[in-house]
């Protein structure tokens, strides 16, 4: 048949649409495709029993790794069990255990007709999103070329019906029992910043209309969402209707009175406070719920990722010092300032915007490229000289941290009472009014992206009461708006705020001069002019991203002052030092951890849903596996520095004894110290096991030890070999890193003293682990707890399973961090391989 140009140009477009059709279809239903090995398939074309091919690849209907998963684990179990397969753990002969993007890879094997026939398959994603299965297999004799295995074409048609039986909703729709939710909580962006974010990058929302309820006080929420909804879909929760005491009166409420206690206008102080008609809502504020779908947790990983990495993200810190200082102006010359010019080595920007009083001010900053004589430092030992002679007073010193980009005040000064009057037709009432005067500094910060500059706005206001005894009183003010740029901690000044003193004074021969009309000559009147400058020197610091809370702007130096000690009604508190941290940034910078953070993030990216796991949380926030044994020995040599264990007394410190299956007695230390001794041992060893096993008889058990007594030599010196060998010896652990005891080894009296200082510290680490106890949070200037004298002499202690843990992890603790690093690490690498 006969097909013109026009024909064969419908024809072509109708083939395209069948193709594009057809691939878009390939994304729902499972499809042969592809080689990924030699011997693989041509796509398109299902197997036949006689099968010349070595494999075959299909789409996963699921796009979660979870429910793949599973179907594979159906697979499995129809491979071993109809086909008589046994799983093998990979080995010689198999391709896809070396395959480092093969996931969820399981090898089969079994012997037929002589020969050896393996099957194995696998999981890749797709860059499209979803999973591809791969399936391979081999059979024939040995060390001949591998030749197809016959068992194949059943294994597909077996994948093939279980994808195919994957019930799909309806095109357009969703199966709401496969829809899950998750609630994020924003710590620093407005939810309603965030929703129009989202839905500016085209994601579904849902936010709300508020209508009036029955009340003033009631309100009615209708959703507002776009019709064509699709999942992820991000709502935002509602927040509190009411936050604040002093919140205003709802909009279309009757006119009701600012105070209650009093009648309006009257006279009498209101001392009844507000009614509290709303009810209190005690639910957490700035929230959102994401609907997502169980089988495309990639949906919900991408948009967490979004939120916390790229919108809900803080804003950086800068700490500002201020320093303002009243100084002659004649001596001004020694800090290397001129007015009629100013020398080379100084850098000088002028402003002029809404000036009052004084002459014109300027900005005066400083460039570390100019000689030595011009630096910062030159210019705080120089004013500190002046300050020293009395030539110059330190007005205020205040510093503040402000956030990059918002407004920060500081207003240093007094409050100045004002007599008014005000007179109706029937009365005349007299009040007081009040206004400030001192020194009021406005300032916003702006950082420059490479964090090297910090552009300001400034405003300084110096206000003094020039006549006091005036009423009104007078007022000298002097004011200087500007815009800087300045390097990161560098000074610079804000000066040109001059006033001016005139005093006039008589100086005279005593009795001679206070003679009227004759005392002239012997008196003489002397007038003197003083005019002294005020300077502002503002000094910017940028606090480093990694160092938010442990900057040393933003914690106390190192000072006892700080510390809390014996407090009549409140815990004792003791401030970090500098001293008190180990310096531990080698433990990030091992191989073996930047390979496993590596590892978890490639399984990630596949797998959302590992990341719930505990372990994998914890490294995800950057803490290192069995780091908290290292913060357990820096709070150690806190409690050995403070010697508050002194105050643990001997006779008050006893332990449960194992005396059979599942039963215990109550048994004094000091009791068994001397029993023990009468025996004629020097050791006393008690075990615990790390993890107490409960039986249907007695379903609480307590950690009760086992007492051991051992006879071990004397040793002197800061090594005792036998000692220590004992007490690894006890501190055990299985094949697989998990521990099997804890124990206590008491041989001299440092031994005891050790225990003691092991009982403080778990109370201590109890009193603190609320707030957390990792090596992030234990930082210069973190206030920790400690109990107090009054607790530790009154109370019981008890040599428990944790004080052993405690006792032999603060004397071994790095041996114990590597083990346990050890340990967690084969817990993550096994869920990883899950």
């Amino acid at each position: 048949m006969f097909i013109g140009k026009t024909g064969r140009k419908v024809f072509l477009i109708w083939a395209l649409l069948c193709a594009f059709q057809a691939d878009r279809a390939g994304a729902q239903q499972p499809q042969a495709s592809g080689q990924y090995w030699q011997g693989y398939q041509t796509p398109g074309v299902d197997l036949a029993e006689e099968t010349t091919t070595l494999g075959f690849s299909m789409n996963s209907t699921y796009r979660s790794l979870r429910k793949t998963s599973l179907l594979l684990n159906t697979l499995a179990s129809d491979i071993i069990y109809t086909h008589g397969y046994a799983e093998q753990s990979g080995g010689e002969g198999f391709k896809m255990p070396g395959d480092k993007g093969m996931m969820e890879v399981r090898t089969f094997s079994r012997e037929a007709q002589g020969q050896r026939r393996t099957v194995e398959f696998g999981v890749t994603q797709r860059p499209a999103g979803g999973f591809r299965i791969y399936v391979y297999g081999e059979g024939g004799a040995a060390n001949a070329p591998p030749a197809p295995n016959p068992d194949l074409y059943a294994v597909q048609t077996k994948l093939r019906s279980l994808l195919t039986a994957v019930p799909q909703p309806p095109q357009g729709t969703v199966d709401l029992k496969a829809v899950r939710y998750e609630t994020i909580r924003l710590s620093y962006v407005h939810a309603d910043r965030v929703m129009a974010l989202l839905k500016a990058l085209g994601y579904s929302t849902v936010e709300y209309q508020q209508l009036q309820g029955e009340t003033i006080y009631d309100k009615v929420y209708s959703p507002v969402a776009a019709p064509d909804r699709k999942l992820p879909v991000v709502i935002k929760l509602i927040d509190p209707a009411k936050t604040s005491l002093q919140d205003a009166a709802p909009a279309g409420s009757a006119a009701t009175p600012p105070t209650y206690g009093a009648a309006a206008g009257s006279a009498v102080p209101d001392i009844g406070g507000a009614f509290l008609h709303q009810l209190t809502g005690g639910d957490p504020m700035q929230r959102l719920l994401i609907a997502y779908d169980e089988d495309d947790p990639e949906s919900l990983d991408g948009l967490l990722r979004l939120i916390r990495e790229q919108i809900d993200v803080p804003s950086r810190q800068v700490v500002i010092e201020a320093l303002v200082i009243e100084v002659n102006t004649d001596r001004l010359r020694e800090l290397g300032i001129d007015y009629d010019g100013f020398q080379k080595e100084w850098g000088t920007t002028f402003g002029f915007a809404d000036v009052q009083g004084g002459t014109r001010p300027f900005t005066f900053s400083f460039d570390n490229r100019f000689k030595e004589s011009a630096s910062p430092e030159y210019f705080k030992t120089s004013l500190k000289a002046m300050l020293e002679r009395g030539e110059a007073e330190v007005l205020s010193s205040p510093s503040v941290l402000v956030l990059n980009d918002r407004q920060a005040r500081i207003q240093v000064g007094q409050q100045v009472p004002v007599k008014e009057t005000t007179t109706t037709q029937y009365q005349s009432t007299v009040s007081a009014k009040y206004f400030q005067v001192g020194i009021v500094l406005n300032l916003r910060p702006r950082i420059s992206e490479d964090e090297m500059q910090v552009t300001m706005q400034v405003e300084t206001i110096i206000s003094a009461l020039s006549s006091p005894r005036t009423d009104p009183p007078g007022v000298d003010s002097r004011q200087v708006q500007t815009f800087v740029r300045v390097a990161n901690n560098t000074p610079f000044i804000i000066g040109g705020l001059i006033s001016q003193d005139k005093s006039e004074k008589s100086q005279g021969i005593p009795f001679l001069s206070q003679i009227p009309l004759l005392g002239a000559p012997f008196q003489k009147q002397i007038v003197s002019q003083k005019k002294r400058e005020v300077i502002v020197v503002l000094t910017p610091h940028i606090i480093p991203e990694d160092l938010q809370t442990s900057s040393s702007f933003l914690v106390p130096k190192d000072s006892d002052r700080f510390d809390s000690f014996d407090n009549q009604l409140f815990q004792s508190s003791y401030r970090i030092r500098t001293t008190d941290v180990f310096d531990l940034t080698f433990l990030r910078e091992s191989s073996v951890l930047k390979d496993l953070i590596e590892q978890m993030n490639a399984k990630g990216l596949a797998d959302p849903t590992i990341k719930q796991s505990p372990l994998i949380a914890s490294l995800l926030k950057g803490q290192v596996p069995g780091e908290e044994i290292m913060v357990r020995r820096m709070l150690w040599e806190l409690v050995r520095k403070l010697r508050n264990w002194e105050i643990v007394d001997l006779p008050r410190i006893l332990f449960f004894k194992k005396e059979g299956e599942g039963r215990f007695n109550i048994a004094w230390l000091e009791k068994q110290l001397i029993a023990m001794r009468d025996r004629k041992k020097n050791t006393l060893v008690l075990v615990y096991n790390a993890e107490e096993k409960s039986t249907p008889e007695h379903p609480f058990v307590q950690p009760t030890a086992t007492v051991i007594e051992e006879d071990l030599p004397d040793e002197t010196g800061f090594r005792r070999p036998r000692y220590e060998e004992l007490l690894h010896r006890y501190n055990d652990r299985d094949a697989a890193g998990k521990p099997l005891h804890w124990t206590i080894a008491l041989r001299q009296d440092s031994d005891v003293t050790m225990l003691k200082q092991c009982l403080i510290l778990k109370h201590l680490i109890e009193m603190n682990t609320p707030s957390g106890l990792n090596l992030a949070s234990f930082h210069v200037g973190r206030q920790l707890l400690f109990p107090t004298r009054e607790a530790l002499e009154r109370r019981f202690h008890i040599a428990d399973r944790q004080a052993a843990q405690l006792f032999y992890q603060v004397q071994f603790y790095y041996p114990a961090f590597e083990q346990e690093f050890n340990h967690q690490t084969k817990l993550i690498l096994e869920a990883l391989r899950k």
